[in-house]
C-alpha cells in the first residue's frame, strides 16, 4: 500500500478544539467481522502550538480510559 496524502483534513476534536494539517495514510486495515476500517495516520509539518493540542487531546483520552477502568 502507498501512503497516501490528504492535504485539507479539518479534525474536530471532543474537548472543542478543531485543528486542520494535512495527514499521511500510515496503514489500513479492514476487520471483515466488525464491517470496519481502521486507519493509522501522521500529521505533515504540524506546528509546536497543533502538537500541543493534539497532545492535550491524548492526555484527555488517557484520563477518560484510566477512569473508565476504575469504575
Amino acid at each position: 500500500m502507498r501512503s497516501e496524502v490528504f492535504e485539507q483534513v479539518a479534525i474536530k476534536l471532543a474537548d472543542g478544539n478543531t485543528i486542520n494539517y494535512p495527514l499521511k495514510l500510515k496503514h489500513a486495515t479492514y476487520s471483515r467481522e466488525l464491517k470496519e476500517t481502521t486507519c493509522g495516520f501522521e500529521f505533515i509539518d504540524i506546528d509546536k502550538a497543533g502538537q500541543r493540542i493534539v497532545d492535550r487531546f491524548v492526555y484527555f483520552l488517557q484520563r477518560e480510559a484510566r477512569r473508565l477502568e476504575t469504575k
